[in-house]
């Protein structure tokens, strides 16, 4: 499988037709030699089918469990910051559970993120959702920091004969950049542990992606009423598209002919669109156009490459059966001049992403109701068995400390 592509008058993709090229290319050609197979799916391996609880979708106390042991150990998804460019530019992060946060661009290479919380007596200090700034100042003593986590003033300073350190600064959060995105770092020490090493194996991958060519063209979020594992479970299989998004996704998404693949805890699903072939044949340079990936980022980001957008969706889990949803759309820089036809795309997903969600409500409400005790896995869904194994050898380990403790 060539790794390059390149059409008879030797024209390479560029732009944004350039994204995961290289990934893309050779599976194209692969595509097309087996598209007429009966089995067509690709695993890497065969795993067999998987069972998995139904207690893991609805008990609050195994929710618990998880939000004690999971969250505090691996890096949590904050926000992407391609829209933060000017120093003094910030954003406000909101999930429910934890603390509330403020990104702001502190100079030309770095963001910094703090808690959205005065330390004076423990308002919220920033309201407005982005903004550009060089001083933040709190609604309700009108205390003042400054974009860099400081304290410029105390109003009525004679009040104060002397501030104590903890209260001169905005509390920070330990973050770090990666993929344009921001990562709070795990809560528990554990003196080994890297970005670079967490999403070493699939690093090539989000770089093919080119996050940082990219640029933000709107935000959607949601709550949606299910447990937070039976959404990421939906993204990481296509099984279900023929069914589930036959007037939707189906008319033109080959949803019977993918790749699934592993990157130690993280996943990618390849399939191509149904013009493949003729695009392939005609315009090789456009292959991008034709095809379609999603990848987990372990546990609960799923990144996913359209045909003219790309998004990355955060499921932050709020309780057993709530899962707060929020999705950002981006558009390659020199696709701006085509803006229209990637809205087109982002809106023709969009629709399909409720279908989703209304199915997966759904699935929750049948789940709390029912007396069997687990569901069923199978070859098509193999990167769902993974998720659930790199999970539990997570929270057994945290078992093993609580008992040990």
């Amino acid at each position: 499988m060539s790794d390059t592509n390149i059409n008879a008058t030797g024209k390479l993709p560029e732009g944004g037709e350039s994204v995961l090229n290289d990934v893309f290319s050779p599976y194209a050609d692969y595509f097309i030699d087996i598209i007429e197979q009966r089995h067509s799916y690709i695993s890497t391996e065969p795993v067999g089918i998987y069972e998995s609880q139904i207690k893991h979708y609805i008990c609050q106390n195994y929710f618990n469990n998880e939000q004690q042991t999971l969250w505090k150990k691996i890096p949590q998804f904050i926000a992407p910051i391609q829209s933060l460019e000017k120093i003094g530019d910030f954003i406000t992060v909101d999930y429910q559970g934890r603390v509330p946060m403020i990104v702001s661009k502190v100079d030309d290479d770095r963001c910094a993120v703090f808690e959205n919380v005065c330390p004076h007596r423990g308002a919220r200090l920033e309201h407005h959702g982005e903004g550009c700034k060089k001083a933040f100042i709190c609604p309700y003593h009108s205390w003042s920091f400054s974009h860099q986590g400081n304290l410029i003033a105390a109003r009525w300073k004679e009040a104060f004969p002397e501030i104590p350190e903890q209260y001169r600064s905005l509390t920070s959060i330990v973050a770090q950049k990666k993929f344009s995105m921001l990562w709070q770092m795990p809560g528990e020490p554990n003196h080994g542990f890297s970005l670079e090493h967490w999403f070493a194996d699939i690093e090539d991958q989000m770089s093919a992606i080119g996050f940082e060519q990219h640029q933000l063209l709107n935000c959607r979020e949601r709550m949606v009423r299910a447990n937070w594992k039976l959404l990421i479970e939906n993204f990481i299989e296509y099984y279900h598209v023929q069914s589930l998004h036959r007037n939707s996704l189906a008319p033109t998404l080959n949803g019977q002919l993918y790749s699934l693949d592993s990157f130690a805890q993280h996943g990618r699903i390849l399939t191509p669109l149904k013009n493949l072939a003729q695009v392939r044949r005609q315009t090789p340079h456009k292959t991008r156009r034709e095809m379609v990936a999603t990848y987990l980022l372990f546990p609960n980001v799923i990144i996913g490459v359209q045909p003219y957008h790309v998004f990355v969706s955060f499921y932050h889990p709020v309780s057993a059966n709530q899962t707060w949803s929020k999705t950002f759309n981006f558009i390659h820089k020199t696709d701006a001049e085509i803006s229209e036809v990637c809205q087109l795309d982002v809106e023709y997903l969009a629709e399909a992403l409720e279908e989703d969600y209304e199915a997966i409500e759904q699935v929750q409400r049948n789940l709390e109701v029912s007396s069997a005790p687990s569901l069923l896995y199978g070859e098509a869904e193999s990167l769902i068995g993974q998720l659930h194994r790199n999970l539990g050898a997570i929270l057994r380990q945290g078992g093993k400390e609580v008992n040990q403790a």
